[in-house]
């Protein structure tokens, strides 16, 4: 009894611990919690390689398709000089490829080529003033070119050349360059170093300039320089001792009024080397006709000279009137012999 005793008190045992086993005892609910933090964990890892990829892609996406707004982002956020620089910049290899004088005002373009109109333009000396201009182009490229320096500023000043002798000019098929000088009109600078000085020079050689980098163009060896009264002087100047050799040489000149001043830094007679081969026309009143007659000695056979009989000082003789009359046919006369074909 004690033997069977024992065997049902074991077997009652193995049946306990198997169903206890079934039923989930502790150690193996513990096995079956790591399971699942282990899965948790191999999805976690899983999901964030595939999140880490979807943002690697939506990343790649997010490059590719901003590459084009990203230079207008930063320039956005650079300070105003920087982008103001930037831009500069562009023009300034923009210009470049143009081969030809350049000046740091970008105010010099003159947009589409030889519209054959006039329009207002504005440019710097190289010591750095502004000037204003009437710059009427040809209607083709490659023309002559006729610059009207007027008298003494700030008394007169661009509009001392009316358009009907402006458009007279240009009908001629040639560009017209008409200069505000310092100190007078709308431009800047002084008015005294428009004629006196080193200075007096330079806004010729600015208008030069400028042309030279205008869209249209012009004929370099077909220039005529206009100087009315003191006017004379920076085309006299300009002429025979300019600062920029590499500027062109005037075809020829027309000293409209000229007197002691024209020679306030230069004599004529000191640059005969130059000059007497060079066309001048000196194209004075009566009352002012000492002073040219003074050259009218055989000196040169190619300078010119013209009275206008009770004329008038310089460009007060475009009177749309008797002494307009007078003055504006030789005026006209001696551009079209120089420039017109």
């Amino acid at each position: 009894m004690r033997y069977i005793a024992h065997i049902l008190s074991a077997m009652f045992a193995v049946v306990f611990f198997t169903q206890g086993f079934a039923c989930g005892d502790t150690n193996p609910k513990s096995e079956t919690t790591t399971e699942q933090t282990t899965d948790a964990s191999t999805k976690d890892e899983s999901s964030k390689d595939e999140g880490t990829k979807d943002t690697d892609t939506k990343d790649e996406s997010t490059k590719d398709d901003s590459k084009t707004e990203t230079v207008p982002d930063v320039a956005k956020e650079l300070p105003v000089e920087s982008v103001q620089e930037s831009a500069q910049e562009t023009v300034t290899k923009e210009e470049n490829v143009v081969d030809s004088p350049k000046e740091a005002d970008p105010q010099d373009t003159t947009g589409s080529k030889c519209t054959g109109t006039e329009s207002v333009v504005k440019f710097k000396t190289s010591d750095n003033v502004e000037l204003e201009a009437d710059y009427w182009q040809a209607s083709k490229e490659g023309q002559g070119v006729v610059v009207l320096f007027h008298m003494v500023p700030p008394t007169f000043n661009r509009t001392s050349y009316p358009q009907r002798v402006r458009k007279a000019i240009h009908d001629m098929g040639l560009n017209v360059l008409n200069v505000d000088r310092r100190g007078a009109g709308n431009s800047g600078g002084t008015a005294s170093q428009a004629y006196t000085g080193l200075t007096a020079r330079l806004d010729m050689e600015a208008a030069l300039r400028f042309l030279g980098r205008a869209a249209c163009g012009f004929d370099s060896k077909n220039i005529l320089l206009v100087g009315a009264s003191n006017g004379s002087t920076s085309v006299l100047d300009y002429t025979v001792n300019r600062s920029d050799s590499t500027l062109p040489d005037p075809k020829a000149l027309l000293f409209f009024s000229p007197g002691s001043y024209t020679e306030t830094q230069n004599k004529i007679r000191d640059h005969l080397a130059t000059l007497k081969t060079l066309p001048i026309l000196f194209l004075y009143p009566t009352n002012e006709a000492s002073y040219s007659k003074g050259f009218d000695d055989g000196t040169s056979s190619v300078w010119s000279f013209f009275e206008i009989q009770g004329g008038q000082h310089g460009t007060q003789n475009f009177d749309n009137g008797a002494l307009e009359a007078k003055a504006l046919p030789e005026f006209l006369k001696w551009i079209k012999t120089h420039l017109v074909p």
